[in-house]
């Protein structure tokens, strides 16, 4: 009886013994280790190829189409000069289609890509109708590939190349009184409607725009832009015959200039590129 009692404590204390061993890992690279092999990266399908001067420049993605961007921001900043794009080929699946000097043919307006049910869209747009995903004055379907074709011609010199637009409705307008700041955004600004002013496009009559951000009496105002440079008007500016408007320009920003009633027309007069702050003084 001894001896088996000796003999089961043996088999009990090697049992718990195996219990708290763990097995050795297999060496790598070894018969029956397991090889973990990353997976190759993803690389997105291209939907569209962009050319400049027969220089494929982008390869264009349906993520990227899906945000409606910009056709100057997908080519490099020394292509970026709308005002140097001679011809814009759009080729789809069966026909190409020059669009010849789209500044000159579509002034005040901006080319973009978008979806539509056709594939890949391109479309020459107001600055506006292009921010509230609009509707393009001009536009074709279905596009596989497009060929812009840059000529010397001494325009476009006041674009810089070197930036793309900004995104309008990440716009803010200050106003500053004496009773503190207040701030008028993009999307508030977008949704405001449009007028249009003899020969010189949709805007806003700068009036609108204080009054939508809650100005509505004041004798001076002292305007800024963006770079630093200021304008100052009177009262007497917020006339019949002399209307400080306001327009979404290219870059995506609130350009001001005072328009003065000369016979006929209109004559612009001060103004800033990128209109970022009014002070209000009474």
């Amino acid at each position: 009886m001894r001896h088996l009692s000796s003999v089961w404590l043996g088999l009990v204390v090697m049992a718990c013994g195996a219990c708290g061993s763990k097995p050795d890992a297999p060496a790598a690279g070894s018969e029956g280790s397991a090889v973990v092999v990353a997976p190759p990266p993803v690389v997105a399908a291209t939907v569209l190829e962009v050319f400049v001067n027969d220089e494929s420049v982008a390869k264009v993605t349906a993520a990227q189409v899906a945000a409606w961007p910009r056709l100057d921001s997908l080519v490099p900043p020394p292509a970026r000069r709308l005002g140097q794009w001679g011809t814009v080929t759009l080729k789809d699946a069966a026909k190409s289609t020059d669009l010849t000097k789209p500044s000159d043919t579509y002034a005040d307006m901006v080319p973009a890509l978008y979806p539509a049910a056709g594939g890949v869209a391109f479309g020459m747009f107001d600055a506006v109708e292009l921010a509230k995903k609009g509707r393009p004055a001009m536009h074709q379907d279905g596009l596989r590939e497009i060929r812009i074709a840059i000529v010397d011609n001494g325009r476009g010199q006041n674009e810089d190349g070197a930036e793309t637009a900004g995104d309008p409705t990440k716009l803010v307008l200050a106003f500053k009184t004496a009773a503190g700041e207040s701030k008028l955004t993009g999307d508030k600004i977008l949704a405001i409607p449009r007028e249009a002013l003899a020969g010189q496009g949709k805007g806003w009559k700068l009036a609108t725009l204080m009054t939508a951000g809650g100005i509505t009496t004041f004798d001076h105002l002292v305007l800024t832009d963006t770079a630093g440079p200021n304008v100052t008007l009177d009262k007497a500016d917020f006339a019949a015959d002399s209307i400080p408007f306001v327009k979404l320009n290219k870059r995506g920003e609130l350009r001001l200039k005072v328009y003065k009633k000369k016979g006929e027309g209109w004559e612009a007069g001060a103004g800033l590129r990128s209109l970022a702050t009014i002070q209000v003084l009474k």
